[in-house]
């Protein structure tokens, strides 16, 4: 799974695949936290390029383990990533 979304990097180049490169989860704190990493395209990420960019996150309250979907669906809650849509990859 990943996101589609164009997003401007600092280097002026555009990224549009989105995809969570690491996860993890702290029980005590109920924190999720994950690395997003962002490619050109989806092509460049299963060539194994390298990445645009890669930002860390942390999701808070959470009480359970979180899938990978779920931390997708808090990240379209984010003004980062508003109006993007889901990939699921085969």
């Amino acid at each position: 799974m990943a996101l589609l979304l164009d997003i401007t990097q600092p280097t002026g180049a555009v990224a549009a695949y989105h995809n969570i490169s690491a996860m993890s989860w702290d029980k005590t704190s109920k924190t999720a936290f994950f690395t997003v990493a962002s490619y050109l395209t989806e092509a460049g990420r299963f060539a194994n390029a390298t990445p645009l960019s890669q930002k860390s996150y942390a999701q808070t309250n959470v009480s359970l383990a979180p899938t990978q979907a779920q931390l997708y669906t808090y990240l379209k809650t984010l003004p980062a990533f508003a109006g993007a849509t889901d990939v699921v990859n085969v």
